[in-house]
């Protein structure tokens, strides 16, 4: 059942990473002419983000990191992913975070890390992520990387 709940909690976010790598200009900080939603081709789409992810665009860090984890533009690569997921979420990008967070959950890209996952999600639910806010609150209901208490909870399923 937790199982089936977790993956409930990702859809909006597999969703908002789908959103980030198709339409990257509606968050990055880049010109229309230098768009990447003008080029076609989602390898020269992933080699602008690259370019501007290394020039320290941390939306582009975060974009990029949909773009490793899903394999658009580039072979996916789990530990890449996480690598520029975790470089956005230190700069306070709450989807990074959160992504962050669901990978130390389920050992994707890096090792399993219960009470990290936890550490992540807390950081994007304080945020006021409602993702970050729900899956906080099932990781206190079910005892997931933190004691169970369904005090906390309910703290957090009322903050949605």
């Amino acid at each position: 059942m937790k199982t089936i709940a977790f993956a409930v909690l990702l859809l909006p976010v597999l969703a908002a990473a789908q959103t980030a790598t198709t339409a990257p200009s509606q968050t990055a900080t880049t010109s229309p002419a230098s768009s990447p939603t003008t080029q076609k081709d989602p390898t020269a789409i992933f080699n602008d983000l690259l370019k501007k992810a290394q020039q320290g665009d941390v939306k582009a860090q975060f974009q990029l990191s949909v773009c490793y984890y899903k394999g658009n533009g580039v072979s996916k690569d789990l530990a890449e992913a996480v690598k520029w997921c975790r470089k956005s979420a230190e700069q306070g990008i709450s989807e990074a975070q959160y992504n962050l967070g669901i990978s130390f959950a389920k050992g994707e890209g890096i090792n399993k890390d219960p009470e990290e996952a936890v550490k992540w999600i807390r950081k994007s639910a304080e945020q006021g992520s409602a993702n970050g806010q729900s899956t906080l609150g099932e990781c206190y209901a079910n005892g997931e990387g933190v004691h169970q208490d369904y005090t906390e909870a309910v703290k957090w399923f009322k903050a949605l």
